[in-house]
Order: C-alpha cells, then structure tokens, then sequence
C-alpha cells in the first residue's frame, strides 16, 4: 500500500450509470492500496470487462488480464485473491453483511418419499453463491458449487437440484445450506419420511443407530487434531487424511486462498491440516545451521584468498 496515496476517477466519462462509477471508484482506489494487477473476470472491480452488473472483492482466487487472461500477474503468481489482499491492508470490516436468502421447494415437510426423491433448491446473495450442501441427519450427503466460477453474472437465483442419495428408510432430518463467498450461510430444515420408521439399528447403515424412528450417527465425540472415520465423529468441522492418519480438521475451501489460520494448509478434501516442515532444506527460507556454516565458511576463504590490491 502507498501512503497518502492519490487516484483520480472522472465521472463525467462515465455517464449516467452509477455502479460503473463505483466500480472505477473500487479499481483505482483498491491501486493505492497494492493491487496492482487487473482481474480478468467479471465478478471483481479490477476487471476491465464490461456489463458484468454490481461487483465485489470476492474471496475468490481469481486469474489476471485485462482483455485476455495474462499467464502471470505482476509480483508473481497466475491467480490473485483482493479480498484478502485489501483485507490484509485494512483489516476487516465491523459490518454484519446479510446472509444468503434460501428457498427448499421440495420435498415438503411431512412428505413421504421414496428412494432417489428429488430436492430442489432457490438460493441468492448479492455477493453471490460459493456452494450448497444437502445434509441428512446431521451427515452431508451432497455438495454442488454455486455461480462464482464463471464470467457469468453471479447477482441471481442459483437453482440447485439434488437427487437424494441412498438412505436407511426412517425419518430424516433434512437440512440445506446455502454459502456465499465469505462463508456466510444460511439453512432450511424439512422432516420427511422414506418408508416406515426404523425400529432397531440393525436397519441402519454401518456406525449409524436408529434414534427416534430415523437412522443417524451417534453423537460427535472427536475433538480437532483427534482420530475420526467419517465427518459425524467431529465436534466441529470434518475428518480429513492427514499424512495417511485421519483426522477432525476445520472445514474450508481448496478454491479459497489463505482459508485457513497461520501454520495450517487447506487440503484438496476441505480440511485445515498443520502445514508440513520442510526438512530438506532446499526450499526453505531457513535453511537450516548447515546453511549458516556454509555461508561462513565461503567469507573467510574469500577474506582468507582475496589477492592483495596495489596501492
């Protein structure tokens, strides 16, 4: 960032039209604080792409150009994410955004269903929707990505339908989540009923146990960093390969850059795991005491060898 940094925007070029007048406004001013390259897509203010509708910095990696996608950006890297570049020069921002709107408009609470039923969803969020999950009886069964991976306005209703997957019969407990890119959520439960209600968990599927007439998993019991065999063992987020250990990790987004805190890496299934020490040496900015000797060494035989300069 620049201190006391100046840009220019001159309204008068830009006509009648406000949301370009805030978009150029975000642009130039997000350049004062290090953004320097544009956003070849339609969804962020660096882009020079044009009718692309309201614009956000979306938590979003997303690639560099102008009017073509560049191969790299300026200070390296093929993809830049300004939410979290401007968030890091600004910090974040005290105000309580909306979540995202959630509509389920089937099955019906109540409903009887069969195998393979239909769940069909309305989701929207001015910022966009990241993905939408099914989840049955406190397990997520389905997960489909939203309208941010495309140039395509994301300002609109994202219609998601799911087949449901199999299921013990009994009771279940449906709950649908809608995210934006900032993980905001928003959920809808409905209550169905797929054949008869169990009456023992030998009907259930392996590890479930039947809980008031519907197949569910036991009560989560594995705390972070704790070993787990699937996602219902965990307290909190979800049970993830580790080094060829599974374990309970925070959930988030491979696509999402910085998604979790200092020391841990987002892994390819969601999950926050401690970031891997290189041992090595040949990459690390450390190096390591052998590195320091080296480098010791190589002054005194430069100290030691130099030839003598006449004067």
């Amino acid at each position: 960032p620049k201190n006391n940094g100046v840009s220019f925007t001159f309204p008068i070029t830009l006509g009648n039209n406000p949301e370009t007048l805030c978009s150029v406004l975000a642009q130039e001013t997000a350049h004062s604080f290090g953004l320097s390259s544009h956003t070849f897509n339609c969804h962020d203010p660096m882009t020079y792409l044009r009718s692309c509708g309201r614009q956000y910095f979306r938590n979003i990696r997303y690639p560099c150009g102008e009017f073509s996608q560049e191969p790299q950006c300026r200070c390296g890297g093929n993809t830049r994410n300004n939410h979290v570049m401007l968030t890091n020069a600004l910090g974040r921002s005290s105000t309580e955004l909306a979540k995202p709107e959630l509509t389920v408009f089937e099955p019906f609470a109540g409903e009887n269903v069969t195998d393979d039923f239909d769940i069909g969803t309305i989701s929207r969020d001015k910022r966009g929707i990241q993905r939408v999950e099914v989840w049955f009886s406190g397990s997520m069964v389905a997960s489909q990505e939203g309208n941010l991976d495309s140039n395509t306005n994301p300002n609109r209703d994202v219609f998601v339908n799911f087949r449901a997957p199999e299921w013990p019969d009994g009771f279940i407990d449906i709950e649908i989540r809608a995210y934006n890119d900032l993980e905001d959520s928003s959920s809808e439960f409905i209550r169905v009923l797929k054949g008869e209600a169990c009456q023992s968990s030998s009907l259930c599927n392996a590890g479930q146990e039947c809980i008031e007439g519907g197949c569910q998993f036991p009560i989560a019991s594995s705390g972070l960093t704790e070993s787990c065999t699937v996602d219902e063992n965990c307290l909190e987020g979800v049970c993830v390969d580790n080094e060829g250990q599974k374990e309970c990790a925070l959930s988030c987004s491979p696509q999402v850059q910085d998604a979790c805190d200092a020391g841990f890496v987002c892994t390819s299934t969601g999950g926050c795991v401690p970031e891997a020490k290189d041992s090595s040496g040949g990459c690390s900015s450390g190096g390591g005491a052998g590195s320091y000797v080296l480098v010791l060494l190589g002054l005194l035989g430069l100290f030691r060898f130099r030839p003598k300069q006449e004067l």
